[in-house]
């Protein structure tokens, strides 16, 4: 974001991992699961209640 000259609000971060997409809301940004069919799905319920 920083080389971009990003908000982290205007960014969003795409990961399969809990505590990637944790740290990513940590820093303000979106946060966007993608679940891979190989590993064990992660039930995880949005902060705010919103999909897109």
């Amino acid at each position: 974001m920083r080389h971009l000259s990003l908000e982290p609000e205007k960014c969003a971060m795409v990961a399969s991992h809990p505590w990637d997409l944790r740290a990513a809301a940590g820093a303000g940004t979106r946060t966007i699961y993608i679940r891979r069919p190989a590993e064990v799905p992660v039930d995880l319920k949005p902060k705010s209640g919103r999909r897109i």
